[in-house]
């Protein structure tokens, strides 16, 4: 069964969570987005991508998508993904079921997408959640057991947690 064309969206309309729950409103509904790719695929670098995840980022946010190891989707490239909207560990997200399909270049032509510079506070806020961002500051832990690989940071506005999952790495075989 061929679906229908599903409604395309902004990146902030997906995020939307009007009554404050911390869910998105259109949880489980299909739709599309396009944006620009803010972390590749693993198709384009094993050891420098997520597990199954790429981000896309449009002029009102930036969004998890799930499902993607097989598309090879370089940082910059214009990419429009259709998938039910989900979450996983509090952040929002775009669920694709079948990435050959409900993932299309809409430009191949890469235009990085620069990241937002913030305080570490701000970066933690939750309407900041899916953005790609750069901040400064001192690292004051470093936790690389249960799982957690992340660092600590804070410019004194507050701790920001950076989360460097093990098998993100520089791209050559040391990780």
């Amino acid at each position: 069964t061929v679906l229908p064309p599903a409604p395309l969206k902004t990146v902030a309309e997906v995020r939307i969570d009007a009554n404050g729950d911390g869910i998105p409103d259109l949880l489980g509904t299909r739709v599309a987005v396009e944006g620009r790719v803010t972390a590749q695929s693993k198709a384009v670098g094993p050891n420098t991508a997520f597990f199954d995840v790429i981000y896309v980022q449009d002029a009102t946010g930036g969004l998890t998508v799930f499902g993607v190891s097989n598309s090879t989707l370089p940082l910059g490239t214009l990419v429009r993904v259709t998938g039910i909207v989900g979450q996983f560990e509090g952040d929002s997200q775009i669920h694709v079921l079948n990435e050959s399909s409900d993932i299309s270049i809409v430009d191949s032509t890469p235009a990085l997408v620069s990241p937002r510079s913030m305080s570490t506070s701000d970066s933690m806020l939750e309407l900041n959640e899916g953005w790609l961002v750069k901040v400064q500051g001192v690292v004051t832990n470093i936790v690389t057991t249960g799982g957690d690989n992340s660092l600590y940071i804070d410019d004194g506005t507050g701790v920001a947690k950076v989360y460097v999952n093990g098998y993100v790495g520089d791209g050559t075989d040391n990780l």
